[in-house]
């Protein structure tokens, strides 16, 4: 008996101490690594979600366009796209891609050649996608809202061998005013066009086949091809919801109606629908999750607790770069996580950056200075081809590409990628987005180049220099563009005449899309320049549209009258407010 009671204590002991060590444990992992458990649980979902179907894919030779087959045939009549009040089935879809791969077939096109592709939010941009994927041809996805220079160029450095364009005769005449440029470039159109000069697609494509086209093409395309991969409503069975024109007063009306329950958002559409009046109709709807980027921390809360949002993923992505980061915690505001841990997954760097001069800051040893938690640093992420880690830079512009590396970050002769964002770390190392630095900002979703946009300016004659930049303009979401010129024939109070403001408002009109006109106009004296000789403009940016700050005349820019008028202090306060809309 005494052997037994003696057994059993040893064994409460035991137990007690395993106990305690895993109550420890717990208690030191809550405290001392809280993050670990997140980390754990984020790179099972990359592993199981990701990495897992992506190897396997590469070991079978599986590509996308294969699994969207897949789909058609174990789902044929479930719906795919909702576009109005008419939707088509994966079935039909799939009919429709296969016309277009049929269509481009019969016009020449083959594996490696390259379509410019000018849609808008329309079931012909989801077929003709899905189509040209079927025979390996290329995409380059042009901006509709580009017009002149702009257009030519981004639709000649991609090279085509043809561009498809919209059945919409708003992005058709665009097209029309640069076809001159585009010589040897056919142009095809969907529907109906006014322009003579365009080729019809629609008579090809009513007479071209519905079946999938043969094994023997498909064998062609190889996974390393240049192509886009799209990993949605054709691998997993969804239903997509298309419409032509957002609208954020009937955005909760139309998740209801078509039984929505993932959105995919850009932060500038969730803070139009926010700024819409309550009401009792606002959490009547399946959003299960909403997933994108550039969501405001003040409207995020409200999408969480007017609409009842349940969770939102965040992430941070570029589209050059090799990798990301993704909120799975629903942690408001982050972008993500960046803890030891996941470093060694993702080998990346936050540091100091000088905005003045435009560079990375550097101890006396020529290496990077890291930016501390709670303080916002470049990310930088490390190359390595070992991992596929790589980047492979701008079509035609090797230049461009070169300019995207930094050198000498941690130790000497290594290799980093510039992402051109400032991202700040909490001292749990969720990351925030904090900035785009550089020549480049963000206004209405969209990327702006300063470079571009000066560029057009230096068209006009009256100016000897310009300088271009992005401010804050009250509550609204990224900056507004903002261009400092300097005259030559310039006044002592620095100002312009009404003609002067006339003449670049509309040559801003005729050769840049709405969202990369400057807002704000002003004149100076002369530039500040850096010590690499480059246009210091962070005095500019700390000034920006303030009238107590500038010492000239500031000037907006009046949609309504399609000209630049000056600012006074009440158009200043309404601007800032949001009255005055930009």
């Amino acid at each position: 008996m005494r052997s037994l009671l003696e057994r059993g204590n040893m064994w409460t002991i035991v137990m007690g101490a395993l106990a305690g060590l895993l109550g420890a444990s717990y208690l030191g992992i809550k405290y001392w690594m809280p993050w670990l458990i997140y980390d754990l649980q984020f790179l099972w979902v990359i592993l199981n979600g990701y990495l897992i179907p992506m190897t396997s894919d590469i070991k079978n030779r599986k590509l996308t366009i294969d699994r969207v087959e897949e789909t058609v045939q174990r789902y044929p009549n479930k719906p795919m796209l909702v576009y109005g009040n008419t939707t088509f089935t994966y079935s039909e879809c799939n009919a429709f891609a296969n016309k277009v791969a049929s269509t481009a077939l019969s016009l020449g096109l083959k594996r490696g050649d390259v379509v410019a592709i000018i849609l808008a939010n329309e079931p012909d941009f989801v077929w003709t996608m899905i189509g040209l994927q079927k025979i390996g041809v290329q995409m380059a996805f042009i901006n509709y809202n580009l017009r002149n220079e702009s257009l030519v160029h981004v639709i000649k450095i991609a090279e085509p061998k043809m561009i498809f364009v919209s059945r919409e005769k708003e992005i058709q005449r665009p097209v029309t005013d640069i076809h001159q440029a585009l010589t040897g470039i056919p142009v095809y159109h969907f529907g109906e066009a006014d322009d003579p000069n365009f080729l019809p697609l629609d008579p090809i494509l009513e007479k071209s086949s519905e079946q999938n086209v043969g094994e023997d093409i498909r064998k062609q395309i190889r996974m390393t091809d240049n192509s886009l991969y799209i990993y949605t409503s054709g691998t997993t069975g969804a239903t997509m919801v298309l419409k032509k024109k957002f609208s954020a007063s009937n955005f909760i009306k139309d998740c209801r109606e078509n039984k929505v329950t993932v959105v995919h958002y850009v932060g500038e559409l969730f803070r139009y629908v926010s700024a819409t009046p309550p009401n009792s109709s606002d959490t009547d709807h399946c959003i299960r999750c909403a997933f994108g980027n550039g969501l405001r921390i003040d409207v995020w809360k409200i999408m969480l607790e007017r609409f009842k949002i349940p969770h939102i993923y965040e992430f941070y992505a570029a589209t050059e770069m090799p990798v990301g980061l993704a909120n799975i915690s629903n942690t408001v505001g982050s972008v993500g996580r960046m803890s030891p841990l996941l470093k060694l997954t993702l080998p990346c760097e936050f540091v100091l950056y000088d905005e003045e001069n435009e560079n990375v800051v550097r101890t006396k040893e020529g290496l990077c200075m890291l930016a501390p938690l709670e303080s916002p640093g470049l990310l930088l992420i490390k190359l390595d081809e070992k991992r596929r880690m790589t980047f492979e830079g701008y079509k035609g512009k090797e230049s461009e590409r070169k300019k995207k590396l930094v050198y000498n970050v941690l130790r000497q002769g290594d290799c980093y990628i510039n992402t051109g964002d400032a991202l700040t770390r909490d001292k749990n190392y969720f990351v925030y987005f904090a900035d785009r630095l550089g020549d480049t900002f963000r206004w209405k979703g969209e990327n702006v180049s300063t470079t571009e946009v000066a560029n057009i300016f230096m068209e006009l004659d009256i100016l000897s220099d310009v300088c271009v930049y992005g401010v804050r303009i009250g509550d609204n979401e990224g900056k507004g563009g903002m261009a400092a010129i300097s005259l030559k024939n310039q006044p002592e109070d620095l100002s312009l005449n009404t003609e002067q403001l006339l003449n670049i408002a509309q040559h801003c009109k005729k050769h840049l899309p709405s969202y990369a006109r400057p807002r704000f106009i002003r004149v100076v004296k002369e530039f500040i320049y850096t010590s690499t000789f480059k246009q210091s403009k962070l005095k500019l940016k700390e000034e920006g549209y303030n009238l107590a700050e500038v010492a000239s005349p500031v000037y907006y820019l009046d949609c309504k009258e399609n000209t630049y008028t000056e600012m006074t202090p009440d158009v200043e306060r309404d601007i800032t407010s949001g009255t005055v809309k930009m």
